[in-house]
């Protein structure tokens, strides 16, 4: 599974029908499991909840597309608050860098980039089902490191300190150079 923030005011979360059918729902025929089903979307509502910094009473519209090419369903999630206003995704305001990633893979090609143009440090934080990846103050001037994060990651709609609380730092100080290695 992998979310993604889309168009400032909605999340787009893309499910494999594999991922669907481990969780009661056959893409196919619909549910088939009613208690996994609700289990499974009840935890990928209180996933986004958390990461993207909603209060859990918020209400949601849902779109729902199959994907023709690829065995994937895209849900486009809109929220709103109790009384029915939509709300808009916005990052916390904090001093330095947060990035959040779907895919080790992304954060790997970042990693490549980044050494190319000696860029250094970073911490990188795993709270399920994200990567995260926090920079310095110094370093949210340079525009080249934010077009690269933003190019394999998106800015984080989160409290770094709430990160570090809830997730596991994977690593500290040096995550580009643990990243080009390979190493998590």
């Amino acid at each position: 599974m992998e979310m993604y923030t889309w168009t400032g005011d909605s999340v787009k979360v893309l499910i494999s029908y594999a991922e669907l059918s481990k969780s009661g729902v056959d893409p196919y025929n619909g549910v088939v499991d009613d208690h996994d089903a609700h289990l499974f979307f009840t935890s990928l509502l209180q996933t986004i909840s958390r990461h993207y910094n909603m209060k859990p009473t918020m209400q949601l519209d849902a779109e729902i597309s199959e994907s023709e090419t690829d065995d994937v369903l895209s849900l486009v999630i809109r929220f709103f608050d109790e009384d029915g206003n939509k709300l808009t995704l916005r990052p916390p305001n904090q001093k330095g860098l947060l990035y959040r990633f779907s895919k080790k893979e992304d954060l790997f090609a970042l990693a490549d980039l980044a050494d190319r143009h000696d860029f250094q440090g970073g911490t990188l934080v795993k709270w399920a089902p994200f990567y995260y990846l926090q920079f310095a103050e110094q370093d949210s001037d340079n525009g080249l490191l934010l077009a690269l994060l933003g190019e394999y990651g998106e800015k984080a709609y989160i409290n770094a300190g709430l990160v570090l609380k809830k997730g596991s730092v994977l690593v500290g100080n040096e995550a580009l150079a643990s990243l080009k290695a390979r190493q998590l």
